[in-house]
């Protein structure tokens, strides 16, 4: 029996044996591999910490909404259940370091410029502040690709949007 399975303090036949009669169902929140429209629905930055509540990160967000899906070539993925689902893409940027908090923007930038949207002036993405071109990306729609990865850490599915790269 593997380690993980012993330090948690189940056994193959203890977790046999559970009754599950009040363990709630789960899906997978993600997105199967396809061809997406998206739509911008919220862009922001907010304040955050990171590495156990020790360090301060600005984290720039924007969450977009399936409005239509093309294909879903994922196996286990139905495309009606798609439409209406969101993703979300963040970049957290260092304030205390000066080059990576431009390196981290120039990502942001890049997003913004590969969704079809302007990224020149403030960034903006802060209420009650003057609108920047993350305040402008809101209700724009693009179409996108969504490949299923595996994340380093953990070893979970997750949702990676691609661009469409436009012929030459």
């Amino acid at each position: 029996m593997s380690d993980g399975v012993e330090n948690s303090g189940l056994s193959l036949a203890s977790i046999a044996g559970l009754d599950v009669s009040d363990v709630a169902e789960l899906r997978s929140s993600r997105l199967g591999a396809g061809l997406y429209t998206f739509e911008v629905t919220k862009a922001f930055l907010e304040e955050t910490k990171v590495k156990d509540n020790t360090e301060d990160r600005i984290k720039a967000v924007i969450e977009l909404k399936v409005i239509e899906v093309d294909t879903v070539t994922e196996a286990g993925f139905e495309a009606k259940d798609m439409e209406g689902k969101t993703h979300t893409e963040s970049w957290f940027i260092n304030p205390a370091d000066a080059e990576a908090a431009a390196k981290t923007i120039g990502y942001l930038k890049g997003f913004v410029a590969d969704m079809g949207c302007d990224n020149t002036g403030i960034i903006g993405g802060v209420e009650g502040q003057p609108q920047g071109f993350l305040d402008r990306t809101v209700t724009h729609r693009f179409k996108a690709k969504i490949v299923a990865r595996k994340d380093r850490q953990s070893g979970d599915l997750r949702s990676q949007l691609q661009f469409i790269k436009k012929a030459a």
